[in-house]
């Protein structure tokens, strides 16, 4: 859905599989026709699962989401990894992620990031105050359909900044009481060859702030069952040298 000037949507209690594009569901504002943007959306209590790409997908503005009680399964159904299950692009704010359930996924389980686009009315903003509670996000590394990501360097989250023309706050965002398992990825952590983590935050330069010093994390299991860092920080693309970890 492209939904400028449509509020207050409801998407529950649907099972949605299969996408033949990208994803299974896609919120996008990316007009300037409405400069407020997507608001209020609630996508709870859906089973979700076997998506090309992303499982779930907002391209921002978006302000006040919640996204409660889901079932979000077999992410990334390509041979190589890339797109989260749940995606938070261009400028999802003071939204709430709670209750769900992210697992058998050949790529991470969230992704938070902004991206350069030449498209006139797309544009990086930022992506802040919002709080992920109560979830379980895994990468195990498998989906479905039989794809293999076990040896890959990925996270189960990444916050990032992907667009070289702009500096977005991808911070003051809230995780609480979620479990954040890296059940597969690659061993150990080794700059130039390995760096899989848990959570990992990627700025694009030198130039981006050092926003995941605003972030909160609370009452979280953290763990990689491989020896991947629990926190990761650098300069993407890694490996480069730059990454270290801090926590």
């Amino acid at each position: 859905w492209n939904c400028e000037s449509l509020n207050g949507q409801i998407i529950e209690n649907n099972v949605i599989t299969d996408s033949r594009g990208e994803h299974n569901i896609y919120l996008a504002w990316n007009t300037d026709g409405d400069a407020g943007g997507i608001v209020n959306p609630i996508i709870r209590y859906n089973i979700l699962s076997n998506a090309s790409w992303d499982n779930f997908h907002l391209n921002g503005k978006v302000t006040g989401l919640l996204l409660e009680g889901n079932i979000i399964f077999s992410s990334a159904n390509s041979s190589s990894p890339g797109p989260p299950a749940i995606a938070f692009q261009e400028g999802v704010t003071h939204s709430t992620v709670q209750n769900n359930v992210v697992i058998f996924g050949s790529s991470m389980a969230v992704g938070i990031n902004d991206y350069y686009d030449p498209t006139p009315n797309i544009h990086s903003y930022d992506q802040t105050y919002n709080s992920f509670i109560n979830n379980t996000f895994i990468f195990s590394g498998f989906n479905s359909v039989g794809y293999n990501e076990t040896g890959d360097s990925v996270s189960v989250i990444r916050i990032g900044n992907d667009d070289p023309t702009a500096t977005p706050d991808l911070g003051h965002n809230t995780f609480q009481n979620n479990i954040l398992l890296n059940a597969a990825g690659a061993a150990n952590w080794n700059p130039g060859s390995t760096w899989g983590s848990v959570v990992q935050y990627a700025r694009h330069s030198s130039s981006d702030a050092s926003w995941w010093t605003t972030d909160t994390y609370t009452n979280n299991i953290i763990y990689g069952v491989s020896g991947q860092t629990p926190l990761q920080i650098g300069i993407s693309p890694g490996p480069d040298g730059t990454w270290t970890r801090t926590w």
